[in-house]
């Protein structure tokens, strides 16, 4: 037994399931960059609505960046022997790329053009990069003089990193 289907009839299947993916697709795509109010329906996308949206995303993606330096930080701090010069040098390679990676978020942070609505949420981003990039170069200068004075000073700044953080994450634009 032979089936035969017309060429038209999988040309208008074929088309449907086109049309039909590509509007599933459009509609995942808006439920992903929509961003909602308070209660729960979706704003309206203007120009400075998207401009806002996007620092704020901008923003959230430092704060994930902060608390991975945070981690390195501590984990650093937290080797309290660098007598073994093998364990000084594992030491000296993560202070340089937590440093490293402390300069780029304050560069980003400093340089990231915000909309004019969110010139005190910059503010906020800006103090807190530039808090952890100083307990980042404590903690390398730490590393260089390893001291129980200069681990205390690193430690210091990098509570003083993690309160200007919390002040950041406790913004109304971020709502985590």
């Amino acid at each position: 037994m032979v089936i035969r289907i017309p060429r038209k009839a999988i040309y208008i299947i074929l088309a449907s399931v086109l049309v039909i993916g590509t509007l599933a697709g459009l509609y995942v795509l808006g439920r992903v960059y929509t961003p909602w109010d308070g209660q729960g329906r979706p704003m309206l996308l203007s120009p400075s609505v998207w401009a806002a949206e996007g620092y704020r995303r901008t923003v959230i993606d430092w704060l994930g960046r902060m608390e991975r330096l945070d981690a390195g930080l501590e984990g650093l701090l937290a080797q309290a022997d660098l007598s073994d010069p093998a364990s000084l040098y594992r030491a000296s390679d993560q202070a340089q790329r937590l440093a490293q990676d402390a300069v780029e978020l304050i560069r980003e942070a400093t340089f990231t053009p915000p909309p004019m609505a969110l010139i005190g949420l910059r503010d906020l981003a800006v103090a807190a990069v530039e808090s952890y990039g100083k307990a980042a170069m404590a903690c390398a200068r730490w590393v260089g003089a390893p001291e129980e004075k200069n681990r205390q000073e690193a430690m210091e700044a990098l509570g003083r990193a993690r309160e200007a953080r919390q002040e950041l994450e406790s913004s109304p634009w971020i709502a985590r």
